[in-house]
């Protein structure tokens, strides 16, 4: 392997963890928050079918970085969209406020 190819390989998976990471922020938020009021689910369901579509690619290519990076991204992107779907309506903003005297 050229050093050429090294450093492509190496700048492939630097941008794939890069990825995977960019969508952990917002399901922390939305665990933590217990709310998805401003999370836009319809952007998280185009992921799941982008990385669907990419994971067939990295299959039909035997590319392991493209396989693992984007089946992690549609899991990730599939546990916001069921946790989005499920918090959408939960609102803290919503509830009675205790009034401190």
């Amino acid at each position: 392997m050229s050093s050429e190819d090294l450093l492509t390989e190496i700048i492939g998976y630097i941008a794939s963890v890069l990825t995977i990471i960019s969508l952990i922020p917002q399901l922390v938020k939305i665990i933590v928050n217990k709310s998805a009021k401003d999370v836009a689910l319809e952007s998280y369901f185009i992921f799941v079918i982008l990385d669907t579509l990419w994971l067939y690619y990295g299959i039909k290519k035997i590319n392991f970085q493209i396989i693992i990076a984007n089946s992690t991204c549609a899991l990730i992107s599939v546990i916001i969209l069921i946790l989005g779907y499920t918090y959408k309506n939960n609102n803290k903003e919503d509830e009675p406020q205790m009034i401190k005297i």
